[in-house]
């Protein structure tokens, strides 16, 4: 599960205990959602891809505080296809990333 509820007070607040994170190209894991973060959140990070000639680009979300995105739990792996390439700059995606009280994660 990845939600986790914490007693603060009267009222009870859900948050999350790890960090949601997305693989970047030199293989660290770039946090997009911070542990103790207050469900429900949403969160964007762009990115530039790397090279620009590639037809699509793969996105893994992780799970976990390491600093390098293997030593951290995969949730998912989204190929996203149709990158557009540009001239004299590299492409850049927007990655979106939510999460909701009942634990289900969206990213897009």
């Amino acid at each position: 599960m990845i939600n986790s509820s914490v007693e603060s007070g009267k009222s009870e607040r859900n948050i999350l205990p790890l960090s949601l994170s997305i693989t970047s190209a030199s293989g660290l894991a770039e946090h997009i959602i911070e542990r103790n973060s207050e469900i429900p959140v949403r969160r964007e990070l762009e990115f530039s891809v790397s090279p620009s000639d590639m037809p699509s680009v793969e996105v893994e979300l992780t799970v976990g505080e390491c600093v390098f995105a293997k030593d951290n739990r995969r949730l998912a792996l989204l190929r996203i296809p149709g990158v557009k390439n540009t001239v004299g700059k590299a492409p850049r995606i927007t990655v979106s990333v939510e999460l909701w009280k009942d634990g289900r994660i969206y990213c897009v």
